[in-house]
């Protein structure tokens, strides 16, 4: 079932979105992701919605079709009003911030039992696995990553592509798949830089990330998102999506002492919070 939008995220109640930035989602009856008739309806529709938007009131940031079936765009009052009317639901963009990780506990994954020895064994490297950190970017230089880097995409766009310039999407593509002190030693490493060079951004542009993982053709993936926000039913719904359609998403569970549920998208059960 879809996850429904509390009225603390209806746009009547929010008031003035971030940047004036709005996402607007339709309902739908089947999972968008693992359906490929279902992806191309959604395209359809959401080309036909945007050409009946009145001019002035509707300008396009992103197209969904797989982790959601809608759009994210700057609306008007009466943009936002005509969407609704049309039967969407339309909710605030919210802030998105990278979530700050000291001891990331390696040697727990391969010993449970306490003493830890401080040595990390596993009998699998990740080989043929597709890890997609969903960041501020990553520095491709770092010998970490080297001859493990595949395709990239940036959704910033401010003219620093992919390359990180905050640090913090390095190290958690560190944690995630570096040679040395990483998990899956022999994975393939995707940025898909969302967050700016403070560590910040929007979910609409987490969201935008989500999508291209879920389009990406390689067949073993995993999203890993170490960043958080308010309670955002919208980017919860894609975190469902993206694992319907066989992606394992990791998430941080927020590294402040405080319950995951307070949080998107760690609170998204079908996520693994950690």
């Amino acid at each position: 079932a879809d996850v429904g939008a509390p009225p603390a995220f209806s746009a009547a109640a929010a008031g003035a979105a971030l940047d004036g930035l709005y996402t607007v989602r339709f309902p739908r009856a089947v999972r968008l992701a693992s359906n490929a008739s279902a992806v191309a309806a959604a395209r359809v529709h959401v080309d036909r919605v945007l050409k009946s938007a009145p001019a002035g009131t509707t300008r396009v940031r992103h197209r969904f079709a797989r982790v959601l079936h809608g759009f994210t765009a700057h609306l008007s009052p009466e943009g936002v009003a005509h969407h609704e009317r049309l039967g969407a639901e339309v909710h605030a963009d919210a802030p998105a911030r990278a979530v700050a990780q000291t001891n990331w506990g390696r040697d727990r994954i391969d010993q449970p039992a306490l003493p830890l020895d401080g040595i990390y064994r596993t009998p699998v490297s990740g080989h043929g696995a597709h890890v997609f950190v969903i960041d501020t970017g990553i520095n491709e230089a770092h010998t970490e990553f080297t001859g493990r880097l595949g395709d990239h995409h940036d959704i910033v766009h401010d003219g620093r592509g992919y390359h990180d310039c905050d640090g913090h999407g390095t190290h958690v593509a560190g944690v995630a798949v570096g040679q040395n002190v990483g998990v899956a030693t022999g994975a393939t490493l995707h940025a898909v830089r969302a967050l700016d060079c403070e560590g910040k951004g929007s979910f609409a542009d987490v969201i935008a990330g989500m999508e291209w993982v879920a389009a990406h053709p390689s067949r073993v993936k995993v999203a890993v998102l170490s960043l958080g926000g308010p309670k955002y039913p919208v980017v919860d719904s894609a975190v469902a999506e993206l694992v319907e359609a066989g992606v394992t998403v990791v998430v941080a569970a927020s590294n402040e002492g405080r319950d995951a549920c307070d949080f998107s998208p760690a609170r998204a059960p079908e996520a693994i919070t950690v």
